[in-house]
């Protein structure tokens, strides 16, 4: 029996669809990337660790490969970090 998708659902999955392809085109792979503050107990990064963005996944989370030999990925609007050097040429995945 198929279920068909309801308008708020279809509208939801629209916006994050977009906001992840935002994501994706400002994130691109070999982005620097400096680490501000992040909310995480478990991790041994701390603020000022610096490294580069590997892949943006299909929800939004931007995977990085930290100089500290972390992949810890960041959650936009949750973790705090700043672009320190975008790409010379790069791929979108």
């Amino acid at each position: 029996m198929r279920r068909e998708l309801t308008p708020l659902f279809t509208l939801k999955y629209l916006v994050m669809n977009e906001s992840v392809n935002q994501i994706k085109q400002k994130f691109l792979t070999g982005t620097r990337i400096e680490l501000i503050a992040l909310d995480d107990p478990y991790t041994k990064l701390k603020a000022g660790d610096t490294g580069t963005v590997d892949f943006v996944d299909d929800l939004g989370q931007i995977h990085i490969n930290w100089d500290t030999g972390s992949n810890l990925a960041l959650i936009p609007d949750e973790d705090s970090f700043r672009i320190l050097e975008k790409p010379k040429s790069s791929t979108v995945l």
